[in-house]
């Protein structure tokens, strides 16, 4: 079974550009938007995937439903480590926003299509991590919004998605992106563990810092040593 990473935040607090010191040529990016990545000399590491070579290690689709088999594809190709799905959330905003789904705005319909969006979140990635190797690290950025009780949490499309599948629970590491003040200036970091404000949770021990570089490379090496109980 796959690990599998959360890394969550607001927009432009660094979520993606943690990839930056991953190998890319053990990395794969499955990419909503196709947006350029934010790093300098981005472009020559990671390449979209051609569709008749199958060289490149970025796949361009906004369609949830295409996630699992590109995750079964990757799983396929040994040489890939590392799986970026980047800003998971505008496949949430492309699934609801598509023709089909709101065309379904009418009495059973209209209630039934939430248990499909469900669904197809939950088998989108977690349904599929048993089924990926055991050496397949999956990180997924995703953006949050402030609840009503004053907690920056994952953003979801409604409260079905949360009662019913409640994504956080599926990842034993939620690390939160965060923009922190310093007397040398702003530092980008990764919040380790909840405080009641960020919603982010790591295994005892596993972290003693409560926020840490938003290096994904060094965190993943971490994670790796705890579980091998070191």
């Amino acid at each position: 079974m796959a690990k599998a990473i959360l890394v969550q935040g607001l927009s432009g607090t660094g979520k993606s550009t943690s990839w930056r010191n991953m190998p890319s040529e053990e990395s794969m990016i499955i990419s909503p938007n196709g947006k350029q990545l934010p790093w300098g000399g981005s472009s020559g590491q990671y390449k979209p995937v051609n569709s008749t070579t199958g060289k490149g290690n970025v796949i361009v689709t906004n369609k949830l439903l295409e996630v699992p088999k590109w995750l079964q594809w990757i799983n396929k190709a040994k040489h890939v480590k590392y799986v970026l799905i980047d800003d998971y959330t505008h496949f949430f905003n492309a699934r609801i926003m598509s023709p089909d789904f709101l065309a379904q705005n009418n009495g059973n319909a209209a209630f039934q299509k939430w248990n499909v969006f469900g669904a197809d979140v939950f088998n989108s990635v977690f349904g599929e991590l048993p089924n990926l190797r055991d050496d397949l690290v999956i990180v997924i950025s995703h953006h949050v919004s402030l609840n009503e009780m004053g907690k920056y949490t994952f953003k979801s499309s409604g409260k079905l998605l949360e009662n019913t599948i409640d994504p956080v629970s599926y990842f034993t590491y939620v690390f939160h992106s965060r923009i922190i003040k310093t007397d040398a200036g702003m530092a980008y970091k990764f919040q380790t563990n909840d405080d009641t404000t960020y919603e982010c949770k790591t295994p005892m021990g596993s972290f003693p810092d409560f926020l840490v570089d938003n290096d994904l490379y060094p965190i993943i090496k971490r994670i790796n040593e705890y579980d091998q109980g070191l």
